[in-house]
């Protein structure tokens, strides 16, 4: 099952990624689709936070949609260190069927 999650503006505290997490419905959800589009800012402790909430509620999978190369880099990173999990990308046309 996959779970969608957007990101704000702003990711940059570990209580925002905390926010994040507990407020997605991620019952039986093993990907989550992360639309990233709008944020402006990220910091690693960020992305070290939310993939390893993500990690404890059961996903072994993020696809970033309109991820900045920063924040892709970061939860990469985050994501190799934890090493459950992997991290695609995509584009948001990649998403459209036509």
């Amino acid at each position: 099952m996959n779970a969608d999650i957007t990101l704000p503006r702003l990711a940059g505290t570990r209580a925002a990624a905390d926010a994040l997490v507990d407020s997605a419905d991620l019952r039986g959800a093993d990907e989550v689709t992360v639309y990233a589009r709008a944020v402006a800012s990220a910091a690693q402790s960020f992305a070290d936070e939310f993939v390893r909430r993500l990690d404890s509620r059961g996903v072994h999978h993020v696809r970033l949609v309109g991820s900045s190369p920063r924040l892709t880099d970061y939860l990469v990173a985050s994501s190799k260190r934890l090493g459950s999990m992997t991290v695609s990308t995509s584009k948001v046309d990649d998403l459209i069927e036509h």
